[in-house]
């Protein structure tokens, strides 16, 4: 029977009626389905390629409204040229004929489509002298025997011969030297021939190992201008439409402006419109309205990002030198990334290029919010921080502060500049790398330390202090004994006058007592204080600990000195430096206290005719628990915390010492108003 109703024919060789009748019906759906299929795709076709070419709509019709008809109408002409099509041949060439016909006509299109997406030599002119040889072989062994069967015309030649030399059947014979042909030819030319700057572009974008630059900028500087360029070919509603859609789908703010999102944001338009008006007008509207400015400088982070994008996507087709290539930037990128100090890297236009994790932890920013944007673009108050030491000539900043999450935090700035130079020798516009190292915790435990410091020293204040309140307290039970007999008013007045001045005695030993042991916390607020007063406490307390020595103390300060900073804290720098020098000195020896203004400086010295500090312990003087006392005598931690404490104030300390001759300890602090 006819090869056409072939399956009909099995199922009715079986003997049940019904079976027929279901392959009947199914095979009705399988042709509707066929047809509904090849008409719409056919459709969008001939109206992207085809009539938008011809005849593209004004701008002030409703694009969606005359697309929707324009594709109703090319649908019916469609279906229509398909029953002529039948009618015309379906009478002298079956189905099955014309399927195999129409497949090896769309397999000429195989040896251009594989050599042009695989190999890099092919050209155009390969490609084209290749489909018209094959073409032409198909015409000749399959069309035109087909057409003069149906009785349209007389051609008045035969291949049956040749076809009987090769011992091919009629559809191998076709098929094998119409392609064999069209892959030769395609080889040849394209090996004879030049390419063209479009096609070698081409070819490279087709080939896996190669990445394509990103070069260029949007001329449109955000969606709203996107939107108002588009409106000119595709119409305000259609314009805003199609925006809003990309948008929407990258997860992008309509107030954008990076030049990497715009981009991404121009390239997701032109994917959305493929679907609207076909590749063909969607690539020429968005190059008209939303073009590249080639000569617009692209931003390091932009290449960076799409670089890495690509090479994520292709990590499975590199190999050899590529591969390694790749594996040792994605473990220098790894190294980057985990840095336990946060890395920024700014491009050569300050675009943020790098943000890596610590970065994000430090400061609550995402690197996706951050990366492509300048420093002056991120949150208060790591803006002003990040900007400014950018900005400013120091490599290095030390222990400076600031507010944020409603709390003081102390950072370490570095920063380096990085310079191109160019295979030709010209230097591009540095970039630069800023290390951020958090202090805060840091800080806290130092604080927390020196508190623990200065209640070890209250304890070792406390046998000079039971001593130094047990004479006025003695003092004050005979006074108040005698009272119990004195008749006389004067004498009663005078007993109580002297308890007063004891009791007031005991009160300023204790509040000295008092402040010196309170806690300093990081947060206290500095304000001015009195140097002479700070000095004059201290050596108070310092007195009572070494009073069995004998020791004659010597304090010159000059009236009016005050100091911006933290009295407590400052009082403990000062009862630890002149505990040393008390420890150092003999009974009767004299210890000096100067303080002075030195232009924009404060200036306090104190000196010892102590034993001195060995040579071989001065690179350890400033070490936490390094001490030359014995053991139980110190904590080895007073010279450490004073350092600290005198860099907080952004101050500075030197010690100069002699074996045998004594120690002086200059320290210097910023001055301020005199009172």
């Amino acid at each position: 029977m006819d090869p056409d109703y072939y399956v009909l024919g099995i199922t009715l060789s079986q003997g049940h009626a019904w079976l027929p009748l279901l392959t009947f019906i199914g095979g009705i759906s399988a042709a509707s389905a066929m047809v509904i299929v090849t008409t719409l795709a056919l459709s969008s076709m001939c109206l992207n390629h085809l009539l938008l070419p011809a005849s593209y709509p004004d701008p002030k019709v409703n694009l969606y409204y005359w697309l929707l008809w324009g594709r109703r109408l090319l649908i019916g002409l469609i279906i229509l040229a398909g029953y002529s099509f039948y009618a015309f041949l379906e009478h002298s060439s079956g189905l099955v004929q014309l399927g195999l016909i129409s497949f090896v006509a769309v397999a000429q299109f195989l040896p251009g489509i594989v050599g042009l997406l695989y190999w890099r030599r092919a050209t155009r002119d390969g490609f084209i002298a290749g489909l018209a040889a094959g073409i032409l072989v198909w015409a000749l062994t399959l069309l035109i025997p087909m057409l003069e069967k149906s009785g349209f015309l007389s051609a008045g030649y035969s291949v049956q011969q040749w076809q009987a030399y090769t011992g091919l059947d009629h559809w191998s014979f076709a098929t094998f030297w119409s392609l064999s042909l069209n892959g030769l030819l395609f080889t040849l030319v394209s090996l004879f021939t030049s390419q063209r700057p479009a096609e070698a572009e081409a070819a490279q974008s087709c080939c896996s190992s190669t990445f394509i630059p990103l070069s260029g900028a949007v001329s449109a500087r955000s969606p709203a201008e996107f939107k108002r360029e588009l409106a000119e070919l595709l119409g305000r509603s259609t314009a805003d439409q199609e925006v809003d859609r990309a948008l929407a789908d990258l997860g992008m703010s309509p107030n954008e402006s990076r030049p990497a999102e715009l981009r991404r944001l121009r390239e997701r338009i032109e994917r959305n419109l493929y679907g609207l008006i076909g590749p063909q007008m969607s690539h020429l509207i968005v190059n008209r309205k939303l073009a590249l400015d080639a000569r617009a400088r692209t931003a390091l982070a932009d290449s960076m990002r799409y670089v890495e994008e690509r090479l994520a996507r292709s990590r499975s087709l590199l190999h050899g030198l590529t591969r390694e290539l790749d594996t040792l930037q994605r473990y220098q990128r790894q190294i980057l990334e985990d840095l336990p100090l946060g890395a920024c890297a700014l491009g050569q236009e300050g675009e943020i290029i790098l943000w890596n994790q610590a970065m994000e932890a430090c400061t609550g920013i995402r690197g996706a919010a951050a990366i492509g944007y300048p420093l002056s673009h991120l949150p208060h108050p790591w803006n002003e921080l990040l900007a400014g030491f950018a900005r400013a000539s120091d490599s290095h900043v030390y222990r400076t502060q600031i507010q944020a999450e409603g709390r003081t935090r102390w950072f370490n700035l570095h920063k380096a500049v990085i310079t191109d130079t160019s295979i030709s020798g010209v230097t591009e516009a540095p970039g630069m790398v800023i290390l951020v190292e958090d202090l805060t915790q840091m800080e806290t435990l130092e604080a927390e330390l020196a508190h623990s410091d200065r209640l070890a020293s209250v304890g070792r204040l406390a046998a000079g202090l039971a001593h130094e309140i047990g004479n006025p307290l003695t003092g004050i039970t005979s006074i108040a004994q005698n009272l119990r007999y004195e008749e006389e008013r004067e004498a009663i007045d005078q007993s109580i006058e002297d308890i007063l001045v004891q009791t007031n005695r005991i009160t300023h030993i204790v509040r000295s007592l008092m402040n010196f042991s309170r806690g300093s916390e990081p947060l206290r607020q500095r304000t001015e204080v009195g140097l002479c007063r700070i000095l004059e406490e201290a050596l108070e307390l310092v007195k009572l600990t070494h009073k069995e020595k004998n020791l004659l103390f010597i304090l010159e300060c000059q009236a009016g000195i005050r100091l911006k900073g933290d009295a407590q804290r400052l009082s403990q720098v000062f009862v630890n430096l002149l505990s040393n020098a008390c420890d150092a000195s003999q009974p009767g020896d004299s210890i000096g206290i100067e303080a002075l203004e030195e232009g924009q400086q404060v200036t306090i010295r104190i000196r010892d005719r102590g034993t001195g500090i060995p040579d071989s312990f001065r690179e350890r003087l400033f070490e936490p628990f390094a001490t030359t006392k014995p053991s139980g005598k110190g904590t080895g931690l007073g010279l450490s915390l004073a350092r600290n404490i005198v860099l907080d104030h952004q101050g500075t300390i030197e010690i100069e010492s002699e074996v045998g001759r004594g120690t002086c300890v200059t320290i210097r602090f910023p001055g301020t108003t005199s009172a």
